[in-house]
């Protein structure tokens, strides 16, 4: 739950080219208009209403206030890496993740 709240917004920017099919599934879900619009215009809008939905719940939204301490996140970085043979694969390097780790931050 409170991990999907965190994540969620930053990982759909993160692998918006890689998803954009299934994000105009999420925009379709939230009444978005998706014709005569560019698709990535409309998964933006969708990851705007995920990410007002979520805000509009009384949880955490940042690693931060879940307590992980900003020098822990490459030590999340080398951990996801070692276990994910698909990251490298299918997301990026291990300056891709850290980036994207930090925006959660």
């Amino acid at each position: 739950g409170i991990t999907s709240c965190i994540t969620i917004p930053h990982v759909m920017r993160f692998v918006m080219s890689q998803t954009l099919e299934r994000q105009m599934l999420i925009a379709q879900a939230f009444g978005i208009r998706i014709e005569g619009r560019r698709r990535e215009d409309v998964a933006n809008e969708a990851i705007d209403r995920v990410e007002s939905l979520i805000n509009s719940l009384d949880v955490p939204r940042r690693l931060r206030n879940f307590g992980v301490k900003e020098e822990e996140l490459s030590d999340v970085v080398h951990a996801v890496v070692e276990e994910s043979a698909m990251w490298r694969k299918q997301f990026g390097s291990e300056e891709d993740l850290l980036s994207l780790l930090r925006a959660m931050w």
